[in-house]
């Protein structure tokens, strides 16, 4: 994907606004979109009240609430990092005005990328595992996201 294109999907996304018309159907269309890449570990779509909406595991309430916290300070955010199905991953991407917070995990053989997007009045949460790099995922994420949404 060409960086042009990354950031006008970028754009599109940051600028999604359903708070009255989002529902069910457009959260399942995000989950579905996402799924159906087969690039993923782990999705969730939450609410900006941690509630989820969709996701392919058992999300913990006390971590989604700290995924939609995550957008609001970047010290906390890198201190913190973000927690997705009981594990640590570090944050060193933060660009809470694009709506895109990402980092990694890294174990002595794996490694885990995760990316949150905030999306109007939802965040969505994606896991990958190594090879698949942040480079390549977030614009992924966001491709799939604006274009399930548009």
């Amino acid at each position: 994907m060409a960086e042009a294109e990354v950031a006008a999907v970028t754009e599109q996304v940051a600028e999604l606004n359903f708070a009255n018309d989002f529902d069910a159907d457009r959260s399942a269309a995000i989950f579905k979109a996402l799924e159906d890449t087969n690039f993923f570990s782990s999705i969730a779509v939450v609410d900006l009240e941690g509630k989820t909406l969709n996701a392919s595991y058992a999300v913990v309430e006390a971590e989604a609430k700290k995924w939609v916290s995550a957008f609001d300070d970047y010290d906390t955010t890198l201190g913190n990092g973000a927690v997705v199905n009981g594990k640590h991953h570090d944050i060193h991407r933060f660009y809470p005005e694009k709506g895109i917070v990402y980092g990694r995990s890294i174990g002595a053989e794996t490694g885990q990328g995760v990316a949150l997007v905030k999306a109007g009045k939802a965040v969505v949460v994606v896991t990958y595992l190594f090879p698949r790099l942040s480079s390549r995922m977030v614009p992924l994420v966001l491709k799939e996201v604006g274009a399930a949404l548009a």
